[in-house]
């Protein structure tokens, strides 16, 4: 028998994160529009750091956002197509994350290695034990679905068995 623990969905909490560099866009901007004619300091110059500054702060959130959105769809689309690769076997070599972070958290099942961390912004599951993961220790059975890019694993599915 087997009991879902994870299945790949869009995780909006790292979306409010994608929020910081759009908030912060808008808030130069509007800081630049609103600059007074200062004698000490020649204003269109302060103002067009700050624009240049909001339109950076655009530019990385709009290519973090589209990438995020892009990955998400190809790694759902190779998993309904079936075109993942899927290890069984009991967690190994557990590595947990601690709540503070700074670390990554680790296990191995049948000698595939995963490694993720709630503090980087990824597709696919990426929840520390610490955070509520459903990973939590050696010995657990588990059968994982996953999406190797680049060497990184992308976990899209997490079954127990019991």
């Amino acid at each position: 028998m087997e009991q879902v623990l994870y299945e790949l969905h869009i995780n909006y909490i790292d979306g409010l994160f994608l929020l910081i560099p759009l908030t912060l866009s808008i808030g130069f901007f509007l800081i630049g529009r609103q600059m007074k004619n200062n004698t000490a300091c020649q204003p269109w110059k302060r103002r067009l750091v700050f624009q240049i500054t909001a339109l950076v702060m655009l530019v990385v959130f709009v290519f973090v956002m589209g990438s995020s959105i892009l990955m998400y769809a190809a790694c759902r689309r190779l998993w309904e197509s079936g075109e993942v690769s899927e290890v069984t076997g009991y967690v190994e070599n557990y590595h947990p994350m601690p709540v503070t972070g700074h670390d990554m958290e680790s296990f191995e099942i049948d000698g595939v290695s995963f490694s993720y961390s709630n503090f980087v912004l990824q597709t696919g599951y990426h929840c520390a034990a610490s955070w509520g993961g459903v990973v939590t220790h050696d010995g657990q059975h588990l059968k994982i679905q996953y999406i190797d890019v680049e060497g990184e694993k992308i976990i899209v599915y997490i079954g127990e068995l019991t």
